[in-house]
């Protein structure tokens, strides 16, 4: 527990920190003021506390992680303003072995042979595949409507636990399990808020007859109602570290990850003065069915943000100007008349012709394709392949560094090296189209016979997949890929181990694409 007394009027603020496993710690504040403080005070007092302590969580989760990768035996203190703190440790020393603790001239706790002996744990704070791939129960505690066809669910982990840490624009791979149905539907929806340790939120669009999950949430989803998740993912996400203005075009429910960007650059902002441009596009028909209609009232906390909002059906209680900015669809001419001249960061999420439309667009007026992020999320929506993946070093290719791939079905034959990603993105760049869902081996859209060869996948999918069926999406041609079409069966197992039957080796895969 620690208590603070800061400058001005009569004030107190109390901090109370529990420790959550082995390197984690969740807590409290209480602020308190004496009669006669000023509500003005008071806010101003406990908004600086506040960014205080995120500056100090962003300092103190970095020693965290340096300490976690093995390399310093010890954490340096300072010996002139941390003598609380070394007497603590001098405290714990002695209460656990028995003599007394002495301090280094550096500022090191020297600690007896007994205790030096006691190994780091380098992984111990990194979620191991079999928690991250593994389904825990969430269950709703609040349901918002956003307009006539999305709603938000708020969830949270049932056994009140914090959730896992993800980055914005990713998705949650869900299971729900719906009375009609013999077994459990996957599903994949982005998360529509910032990353927090309390509950999730899941934006979505009540589907056609045919969109199961989405209509029974939409029809039963009430408090209490339990599903079940794994941990985030997705390669679709804000990167933090470039400084040029983040452009967010979004159509219909595709408003979900941009709303979680721009939130996280709008906290990030105020948490450190700086403010990274931004501009927030979005069109949808109208306003019965705009989510999110209230952006504007976040880009009112971000001194570089604007937002245009665009319907294509404006309806009746529509007004242009107090609704909506303009009428029409996005079109990249609507980008050009909107944008100045600049190097920006384009996010692009909706329907895959509009998505199709703008990449083609912004490429066709020059810029860079690794400028350009989008949500690929469905059959139609590979604008351009991704074409970099991180393949495990474990996953190697032929000796001459490429394996042939030949697609039965289109007479294609090419060579894949580790540089050409997934399968998958892999098919994609050769001119085909595979069918697909969540480009992460999860829902099993992608899963395509193998005639002959094998297959190394970079993450263990979770999909089901049948005899002699391979997923694209996550899979890359084994070093040493067998004959038979057996050989798809024997993923993860040592390729000395592939051989079978006295089957010979083969280094080509085939596919009957």
């Amino acid at each position: 527990m620690t208590i603070n007394i800061n400058p001005g009027f009569p004030n107190l603020s109390i901090d109370v920190w529990n420790p959550d496993g082995a390197n984690a710690t969740e807590g409290f504040s209480e602020q308190y003021f004496a009669p006669g403080v000023s509500e003005e005070f008071a806010k101003e007092l406990i908004a600086f506390n506040k960014e205080v302590g995120a500056q100090d969580d962003v300092l103190t989760d970095s020693v965290q992680r340096g300490l976690l990768g093995g390399l310093p035996e010890r954490g340096r203190l300072l010996t002139n303003s941390e003598h609380l703190v070394i007497h603590f440790q001098k405290l714990i020393v002695n209460a656990v072995t028995g003599e007394p603790a002495a301090l280094t001239p550096s500022g090191l706790v020297a600690l007896p042979p007994v205790l030096r002996t006691i190994p780091l744990l380098p992984n111990a704070s990194v979620v191991p595949d079999s928690e991250r791939n593994a389904y825990v129960e969430l269950e709703i505690f609040k349901i918002e409507p956003e307009s006539e066809i999305i709603s938000s669910f708020y969830m949270r982990r049932a056994d009140g636990k914090p959730l896992d840490p993800w980055v914005p624009g990713q998705f949650l791979p869900i299971r729900v399990t719906i009375p009609s149905e013999p077994q459990p539907a996957l599903r994949t929806y982005t998360l529509s808020t910032t990353p927090n340790p309390d509950y999730y939120r899941l934006s979505i669009r009540r589907g056609d007859e045919n969109s199961l999950v989405s209509r029974f949430l939409h029809a039963n989803g009430r408090p209490g109602l339990r599903i079940e998740a794994m941990t985030p993912r997705g390669k679709f996400m804000l990167t933090p570290q470039s400084e040029r203005p983040a452009v967010f075009v979004s159509g219909g429910v595709g408003i979900t990850p941009m709303i979680a960007m721009a939130t996280h650059i709008v906290e990030e902002g105020r948490r450190t003065g700086k403010f990274r441009p931004v501009w927030f596009i979005h069109g949808t028909s109208n306003g019965r069915v705009h989510a999110f209609g209230n952006v504007k009232e976040l880009a009112g906390q971000h001194p570089a943000m604007k937002v245009h909002i665009r319907y294509s059906q404006p309806g009746s209680t529509d007004r242009l100007g107090i609704t909506h900015d303009s009428e029409g669809r996005i079109t990249i001419d609507v980008l050009k008349e909107l944008l100045p001249l600049n190097d920006y960061d384009f996010y692009l999420c909706g329907p895959p012709p509009f998505m199709q439309s703008l990449y083609d667009g912004l490429t066709g007026i020059g810029v860079r394709r690794e400028r350009i992020h989008y949500e690929s999320f469905g059959s139609g929506t590979a604008l351009k392949p991704e074409l970099h993946p991180e393949i495990p070093a474990r996953i190697s290719a032929s000796d001459d560094g490429s394996v042939p791939i030949r697609f039965a079905k289109s007479g294609i034959t090419a060579e894949w090296s580790r540089d050409k990603g997934s399968l998958l993105e892999f098919a994609e760049a050769v001119g085909l189209a595979p069918v697909f869902g969540c480009r992460s081996g999860i829902c099993g859209t992608c899963a395509t016979r193998i005639t002959s060869g094998a297959v190394d996948y970079i993450e263990e999918p979770l999909a089901p997949r049948g005899e002699g069926q391979v997923l694209l999406c996550c899979s890359v041609p084994a070093a040493a890929a067998l004959v038979p079409a057996w050989c798809s069966t024997y993923r993860g197992i040592d390729p000395s181990k592939r051989r079978r039957n006295g089957a010979t080796a083969s280094r080509s895969v085939y596919l009957p694409l």
